[in-house]
């Protein structure tokens, strides 16, 4: 254990760490040992110590300091034990402790992207609302409560991330942008560029397809399949099927579940990444909703039509 947090301090970079939740570096004010950074409504000074471990200090909370260990407890989960927070962070890691090293936002002219507005994690009343709306179990919502967040005007934001293989043939993943929805008012948009919005449930290394999270979701409560669930947020871009390859070579998986809608777009859509994905040798099958997709699957089971 000991050995492990020790590679969390040293080989996590705590600026980019902090980026994913909403820090933003200045780069005017940041020097060639040290990164200023805006976060919220104050500003943190990230280094290294004598040790070799990233820390940080809160310039106007000086309670508010430390290592990845502390900015984990006092700002992420707060007051989270031990165990709990070393389970959060190995969440930055894969195939031993391989960085998640940039966490890159791509934003778009003038930085217009405004990630810093991405910044909360959901309450009982997004849970609420979300059941109420999309008729989402919160046992399933509290299941992938760490791949949703929302922001200050309370849209949901489904985090997309791209996947690949560096030059030494070793599985990266960087945070690229947000599917942002509104259940209340039907907003969407993408901020970023799209990559795959994802989490692993269970120890199945089956991989199961979406167009959308809710619809993820909702296929996880009716069918408790266990497996990679990933959502390509809409439309297909090419980008998007490269990052699918990298997960599922990755993954060893060999069974894959396209549970896309079930319309012209959706048959399109699975034809068309079934052709690309040929090569790879893998057990590919389509998985159709009942009606046009999953959560509306869900909506007429829970009315009792199924």
């Amino acid at each position: 254990m000991k050995k492990e947090i020790d590679r969390f301090k040293e080989n996590i970079s705590l600026v980019d760490f902090i980026e994913y939740f909403g820090g933003v570096i200045n780069r005017d004010k940041s020097t060639r040992n040290s990164f200023l950074m805006d976060f919220h409504d104050t500003k943190l000074v990230v280094k290294k110590n004598d040790n070799g471990h990233y820390i940080y200090f809160d310039l106007m909370n000086t309670a508010n300091n430390g290592t990845i260990i502390d900015f984990y407890q006092k700002v992420v989960k707060k007051d989270a034990d031990f165990k709990s927070t070393v389970i959060g962070i190995r969440k930055y890691f894969k195939n031993g402790y391989i960085l998640n090293e940039k966490l890159e936002i791509s934003s778009g002219v003038d930085e217009a992207f405004e990630y810093t507005r991405i910044t909360k994690e959901l309450d009982n009343l997004d849970f609420q609302d979300i059941e109420s709306i999309r008729k989402i179990s919160l046992e399933i919502l509290k299941e992938f409560e760490d791949v949703i967040l929302k922001d200050t005007r309370e849209n949901l934001c489904f985090p997309h991330k791209e996947y690949y293989f560096d030059e030494n043939g070793k599985f990266k993943f960087n945070l690229s942008g947000f599917e942002i929805k509104n259940l209340k008012t039907n907003f969407k948009r993408q901020q970023g560029k799209k990559g795959l919005w994802g989490k692993k449930v269970g120890n199945s290394q089956d991989i199961y397809i979406f167009e959308s999270a809710l619809d993820a979701m909702a296929f996880r409560e009716l069918h408790q399949s266990d497996g990679f669930y990933i959502s390509l947020g809409g439309s297909v871009a090419p980008k998007q099927v490269e990052y699918l390859k990298a997960v599922i070579i990755s993954a060893k998986s060999q069974n894959i579940n396209f549970c896309l809608d079930k319309d012209n777009a959706g048959n399109k859509m699975a034809e068309d990444i079934i052709n690309d994905l040929k090569s790879l040798n893998k057990n590919i099958q389509r998985v159709l909703p009942k009606t046009k997709d999953f959560n509306e699957d869900l909506k007429e089971t829970k009315k009792g039509v199924f």
